[in-house]
């Protein structure tokens, strides 16, 4: 009897001081999208995203990838007064370049105009993409729930319980 109690001490004071670390981890969901500062990209676990892995991500909630969608007649618009307005600019300053005594300095002008115009579309197309992330984002937040989970954890060198929120 008495051989019995040492043996059920030592193993409680075994599971009591073999691990005493403690650590607080918080359980983010791995499918949000993280809109990087000034339009520089979109990441998912700390990988950046092309447009067409964005977009596949996005067909899988419908109503943010139609707000994704509403901007695709201002992209084609901003898309297209930028490459002419850079064309207008461009042309110029390759035949100042090259030694043209008389650039057409007035068609660099209304490149610069042209971009100018082009602005306002570039942040619709960028407004509505954020929108749609942020959508994304709010309903697999709405989707999740909130639970603790309570398991038994053993290691190498170590025994206990693991509680998660």
């Amino acid at each position: 009897m008495q051989a019995y109690k040492i043996i059920l001490l030592s193993f409680g004071f075994f599971l009591l001081f073999s691990n005493t670390s403690f650590s607080q981890q918080t359980n983010q969901n791995q499918d949000t999208i993280t809109i990087l500062n000034k339009n520089a990209g979109y990441m998912v676990n700390y990988d950046l995203l092309r447009r067409d892995e964005l977009v596949s991500l996005l067909k899988t909630n419908m109503e943010a990838y139609e707000i994704y969608k509403g901007s695709g007649g201002s992209k084609t618009v901003a898309y297209s007064l930028s490459i002419i307005g850079g064309a207008c600019i461009g042309f110029p300053i390759g035949r100042w370049a090259a030694g043209n005594d008389e650039p057409y300095w007035l068609l660099a002008a209304a490149g610069g105009a042209i971009l100018a115009i082009s602005i306002p579309f570039h942040q619709n197309v960028s407004g509505n993409t954020k929108a749609a992330v942020r959508k994304y984002n709010d309903d697999i937040k709405a989707n999740q729930k909130k639970k603790a989970e309570l398991s038994f954890y053993t290691g190498p060198a170590s025994v206990g319980l693991l509680l998660k929120f």
